[in-house]
């Protein structure tokens, strides 16, 4: 069974800029996006990276701005499961 592991980094005010390194450098990931390619991702649906994403998938949101990751999910077609410290901005549309 082949399974692709992609991460899309999204911009973030705290980033230390070495975030794509640092997902890049775990041997279970094939791809990464980083943050400045998001804009053209959430437009065309198409990633940064060479290919394509996996038929299915997830988005899980850690942190940052809620509604990216509720775009994303939307676009992709992905479920979108959403942690947040204090209230889920809009409970309706992740899982």
């Amino acid at each position: 069974m082949l399974v692709l592991k992609q991460v899309i980094l999204v911009p973030c005010p705290h980033a230390s800029g070495k975030e794509a390194a640092v997902v890049r450098s775990y041997p279970e990931v094939d791809d990464c996006q980083e943050p400045e390619h998001l804009s053209s991702l959430l437009l065309t649906g198409r990633p940064a990276f060479p290919g394509r994403f996996a038929s299915r998938g997830v988005v899980l949101f850690l942190g940052g701005d809620q509604l990216t990751a509720i775009l994303l999910g939307k676009r992709l077609g992905y479920p979108t499961l959403l942690y947040a410290e204090a209230d889920v901005l809009w409970p309706q549309f992740s899982n």
